[in-house]
């Protein structure tokens, strides 16, 4: 019974996003990110017409020290060209942490842009790395790249 629960409440959650064309998490190990683990996404883009949200996933336990996580963000075409973004991903605020928690697991998906359409057809590889003074960066569990469809 509570396969067939598990299996319809996954089936339920992936209904909820049909837009979306990729989403991948890679773990962290030990629950300490290094700086030199730099979590990598493949994906491809058949058609430069369409325009794509796009976030940055991070996983982490209750408890995670800063407010904010500072990332870097790589983006590499087919072509080889190069997109580098710094980013300031809030964890949490006066209200307390941001996401989706369930017990001591959060999952928040930060949107990095709102808008983006790619240049040429082809293979496209993601880059994610912390730019955290501390390092390794504790409890975190995972992290992940995910890109939308917009439908207009």
């Amino acid at each position: 019974m509570r396969i067939i629960s598990l299996f319809f409440a996954l089936l339920f959650l992936a209904a909820c996003k049909p837009n979306r064309v990729y989403e991948e998490h890679r773990g962290v190990a030990d629950l300490k990110w290094e700086r030199s683990d730099v979590k990598a996404f493949e994906f491809e883009i058949p058609d430069t017409n369409v325009h794509y949200k796009m976030y940055a996933a991070i996983r982490y336990i209750q408890g995670f020290p800063f407010k904010d996580l500072n990332v870097q963000v790589e983006l590499s075409s087919p072509a080889g060209k190069k997109i580098q973004r710094d980013l300031q991903i809030t964890i949490r605020n006066s209200a307390g942490y941001i996401g989706d928690g369930a017990g001591d697991y959060w999952d928040l998906e930060y949107l990095f842009d709102k808008d983006f359409t790619f240049e040429e057809a082809g293979k496209y590889q993601l880059e994610i790395k912390h730019q955290m003074t501390n390092d390794p960066v504790v409890l975190v569990n995972e992290v992940g790249f995910v890109l939308e469809k917009i439908e207009k």
